[in-house]
């Protein structure tokens, strides 16, 4: 076709749905099944900053959290008698969490009686798959969100981690000369690098194809030629790596990766489809348009929508307002191993 119509198909003889017919993955309705890793990581594995900031009924709060810094080792002196007396002073240090509640994304859709009377799917069917597409959207549009502004909130490995390059840890894939042999210590190197950085075990590795391709590639093999059975490595350091798009775009190329800690990011979310929760009976049913909370069947996320009928035209409007936050940069005292680990840190592959 010379063009796509921005109508629906008039109902002709025999209709039938494209889904129904090929094996599509929900392409014939109009969604797409992306891997969105990252995301879906974050939004499992959040805590409760969230529901502090945003308790519901449309409230939005500042959250102050307080933390103290460790004791570092050389402040523990020597001393020949003992006193009752300190001198040394040590405050809270805190970090707040908020979210603009003004800093939405949206989709919409129109559909008109004469489109929908003119299609030849039921009503119910038909809404339910505006819907569908426009939550397909808002989480692809979300998921790209996410990466690029967990970008700002990558922090540091530990002092006593080994190549390490302008805070990003080094690692080699390949062989040195080599375009096909893979080399052998990748992985005891992240998994070295996440241990000195306190990192615990529920940890991801996101990211670009080259670190993904080599975790896919040893998980059945052995390099003979080097003595090192590489796959008995996969099993022992247990490591769970998967390629995401938007970080890949986010982070700069497919050399890059992420390694981020269950929990050390949270996805805040700020919905106010209850903004009139409480209010009287009547306030309650004036309304001329309908408004719910609807939460993503792949990501998890919820979202605002919003349907209005305007004298036979029907509005569709979804909604999303997120941010994405991580542990504070300050946790561990300045100058100390730890400084800047906020458990989340990046990875490039770096062969030659």
């Amino acid at each position: 076709m010379s063009y796509l119509s921005t109508l629906l198909t008039a109902c002709p003889d025999i209709q039938d749905g494209l889904d129904n017919l090929f094996s599509t993955n929900g392409s014939g309705r109009g969604v797409i099944d992306e891997p969105m890793p990252f995301l879906q990581f974050i939004v499992n594995n959040t805590g409760g900053v969230e529901q502090l900031v945003h308790p519901g009924q449309n409230k939005v709060r500042q959250v102050e959290l307080l933390y103290n810094q460790f004791i570092q080792e050389d402040q523990v002196t020597t001393q020949s008698s003992t006193s009752c007396v300190a001198t040394t002073e040590r405050g809270d240090c805190n970090e707040t969490y908020t979210i603009d509640p003004t800093d939405r994304l949206n989709v919409e859709e129109l559909v008109s009686e004469e489109s929908l009377r003119e299609n030849c799917k039921d009503n119910a069917t038909y809404f339910l798959e505006v819907i569908e597409r426009m939550i397909n959207a808002m989480d692809r549009a979300v998921a790209t969100k996410t990466a690029n502004d967990a970008v700002a909130l990558l922090g540091a490995w530990g002092a006593d981690v080994q190549n390490v390059n302008a805070g990003v840890l080094e690692v080699e894939t390949l062989r040195s000369g080599t375009s096909d042999e893979l080399a052998p210590y990748a992985m005891e190197d992240i998994e070295l690098a996440k241990n000195i950085s306190l990192f615990n075990p529920n940890t991801l590795i996101v990211g670009g194809q080259d670190l993904y391709k080599y975790f896919r590639r040893v998980e059945n093999g052995c390099c003979a030629n080097q003595g090192v059975d590489i796959g008995a490595m996969v099993d022992a350091f247990g490591f769970a790596a998967a390629w995401d798009k938007r970080v890949v775009a986010a982070a700069g190329g497919n050399e890059f990766s992420w390694a981020v800690q269950a929990g050390a990011l949270q996805l805040l979310q700020w919905t106010n489809s209850t903004w009139k929760e409480g209010a009287i009976e009547d306030i309650q049913a004036s309304a001329n348009y309908v408004s719910m909370v609807v939460r993503s069947p792949k990501t998890g996320v919820r979202y605002d929508l919003k349907i209005k009928d305007d004298c036979e035209n029907l509005s569709f409007n979804l909604y999303s307002t997120t941010k994405v936050v991580s542990m504070p940069a300050d946790m561990f005292p300045t100058g100390s191993d730890y400084d800047g680990i906020n458990f989340f840190a990046p990875i490039e592959v770096v062969n030659t």
